[in-house]
């Protein structure tokens, strides 16, 4: 009854949500909002039959913090953070599912904050679907979902990550997200914080357009100060001092075996690095899938690898047509992937792990459809651009 109590809470929360947001964008997407807090709840429902079928770590999250009576001793990076965050929750009597409950609106909204940067950052695209364009069918993929619907690290690593991207879309009016999207990825894995400073500080080097010379500077300032945070933090993390590259590599390496051990699935563990960032990105695959879960998966890694053929074909011939906020969410994305391939041992975690960079993947691919409608409608393209929306009144609902 609390959890459903807490739903109807939820769902209170979303109305005035979506419509104060879809009324800041100026656009009439509200049912596509409120079918994507639909879709993300359905997925969060088979989360928790996957959670108690499979004994998930959220429990002992939940456990930790309905147990732990100094809040501040739980204060730290990485799991601690998780439970610091859990445990006025756990203290107020809230049942396991009813905070899984709030950890999901989290990631619902990490989402809608993803939608709307790349509506902010995406010209016209065509629908596909009834109204639906791509800038809409791209968030109902299920894998980020899934994943960000948990009580755990899933849920605020993907929020941190919108609320970064986000910012960033319109990085002069807000500061507030992008600290606070740095921050909160810091306090929840140090090397995610890093990959977003130092990936968007290369971004901005690639860019010469759009973006004053004061604020690159600024920006590679920070992704070097995020640098120097996130060294630190792995330093004190492993007890190394500083410059011990060996014990650094024996501490990942040790790390990946914990996590094969860990959890069930494929262990790719003694791949080569092309063959782990495949295998990260886009398995399982129809060959290696494991009952209707692996089937269904399958289908949605089958469609990353068409958009990876859509920014290949599309995207490279006109990168220097990219702009900061694409150069570095591209950035982000693949260092991000080569990162957490070393560290995933096998398929299960890899899914899990991905679920916080794909969204930079969908964007980009989203850029491409663009200029592949340009492309081949040239004259339409042209007549939805904003001089001609006034000689013609061609409405962009993009």
């Amino acid at each position: 009854m609390e959890a459903i109590l807490i739903f109807i809470f939820l769902c209170v929360v979303a109305f005035f949500h979506i419509r104060r947001w879809t009324g800041r964008h100026h656009t009439d997407n509200a049912g596509f909002l409120w079918g994507l807090f639909f879709f993300h709840f359905l997925l969060m429902g088979i989360y928790l039959s996957y959670a108690f079928a499979t004994v998930s770590d959220s429990f002992e999250y939940f456990r930790i913090a309905k147990t732990a009576e100094d809040w501040g001793n739980l204060w730290g990076t990485g799991t601690s953070f998780i439970n610091f965050i859990t445990w006025p929750l756990a203290q107020m009597g809230l049942s396991y599912a009813s905070i899984t409950f709030l950890y999901s609106y989290l990631g619902f909204w990490g989402v809608g904050m993803l939608y709307f940067a790349g509506r902010e950052q995406v010209g016209f695209l065509p629908p596909v679907w009834e109204r639906l364009t791509w800038a809409e069918l791209i968030w109902l993929l299920p894998n980020i979902h899934f994943w960000s619907s948990s009580l755990g690290k899933g849920s605020v690593a993907l929020f941190a990550v919108a609320l970064y991207v986000y910012g960033l879309s319109r990085y002069n009016q807000r500061i507030v997200f992008i600290v606070a999207g740095i921050f909160i990825a810091y306090m929840l894995r140090p090397h995610l914080a890093f990959i977003m400073a130092l990936g968007t500080a290369i971004g901005i080097l690639f860019t010469n357009r759009g973006v004053p010379w004061y604020i690159r500077a600024g920006i590679v300032i920070f992704g070097g100060i995020g640098s120097i945070f996130f060294f630190q933090g792995a330093q004190e993390l492993i007890s190394v001092k500083e410059g011990s590259a060996q014990m650094l590599a024996e501490f990942i390496d040790k790390r990946a075996k914990g996590l094969t051990a860990a959890r069930s699935g494929i262990d790719i563990e003694n791949y080569n690095t092309l063959m782990k960032v495949f295998t990260f990105l886009y398995r399982p695959l129809f060959f290696d899938a494991n009952g209707v879960l692996g089937l269904i998966v399958s289908i949605e890694n089958a469609f990353y690898l068409y958009m990876a053929w859509v920014i290949l074909k599309i995207g490279l011939p006109r990168f220097g047509r990219w702009n900061g906020w694409f150069k570095a969410g591209l950035f982000v994305f693949l260092m991000g992937t080569y990162a957490l391939a070393q560290i995933s041992g096998n398929l299960g975690l890899a899914m899990r792990q991905k679920a916080q960079i794909m969204p930079l993947y969908f964007l980009l691919f989203l850029k491409m459809k663009e200029w592949e409608f340009e492309s081949e409608n040239p004259l339409l393209s042209m007549m939805r651009k904003p001089v001609w929306q006034k000689i013609f009144s061609v409405r962009n609902r993009s």
